[in-house]
């Protein structure tokens, strides 16, 4: 029901905890459609994420319309799926900046 949306980041933190942030707008509706929301995407995240967060990443986890409606096991699914998707993006992405030059061993 693709009812949930990912974004992720790695972490500046210096411990390997993984932070995990929620947040539902006020265009998906009233404040108790939002709490409901953010009340399934933690019961889903709490059940997946020890297993398939990549460390020193944080999650930002942001509701849709449908998430307070959608069948909880296709929320899951999603949900893992949009982490698998991102973790594999950080995995491909390189982690020296365009400014740092590659250190020669040979030279000194």
């Amino acid at each position: 029901c693709s009812s949930d949306l990912l974004q992720a980041a790695p972490s500046l933190s210096v411990t390997d905890d993984i932070m995990v942030g929620y947040t539902a707008t006020k265009k998906i509706g009233n404040a108790v459609i939002r709490n409901k929301s953010k009340r399934r995407l933690r019961a889903v995240v709490r059940e997946v994420l020890s297993k398939y967060a990549a460390p020193h990443t944080d999650y930002v986890f942001i509701a849709r319309n449908s998430t307070s409606v959608c069948d909880y096991q296709e929320l899951k699914s999603d949900t893992i799926y949009a982490i698998k998707k991102i973790n594999k993006t950080f995995a491909a992405t390189p982690t020296t900046t365009d400014n740092e030059e590659p250190k020669n061993e040979s030279q000194a």
